[in-house]
């Protein structure tokens, strides 16, 4: 998914006179974001919102471990982002997340388990 933003007035396109375009490859859509929605779409956002299960999502992050990155020799690794010459950093974390579903279920979530 990408959002693309255009000088509309310059572009002479079937998109022409939008200035932001949500485009979603794997769909192949292109969406105006901010095109207003029309009746169905609206039934089908509220509907989906009331059909929901609500929970509450809260990811924790801790411990941040920050270290310069070395190369095979043990020098610092060096990359070149947008024509400079920058220090690579590598950061390791510790994280925990914990869901509250409608506010009576507990459950602990694991890194694994949540990231995959």
């Amino acid at each position: 998914m990408s959002i693309l933003f255009r000088d509309s007035s310059s572009i002479n396109d079937q998109c022409s006179g939008v200035p932001l375009v949500l485009l979603n490859r794997s769909w192949g859509i292109v969406v105006d974001p901010l095109e207003t929605l029309d009746d169905e779409e609206k039934i089908a956002v509220l509907s989906d919102i009331l059909s929901s299960v609500a929970f509450k999502n809260d990811v924790k992050v801790k411990d941040p471990e920050w270290e310069v990155a070395t190369g095979i020799f043990g020098g610092e690794k060096w990359s070149r982002i947008n024509g400079n010459n920058c220090t690579e950093i590598k950061l390791k974390v510790s994280s925990h997340s914990e869901k509250v579903f409608k506010g009576n279920s507990f459950f602990n979530w694991p890194k694994g388990d949540y990231f995959n």
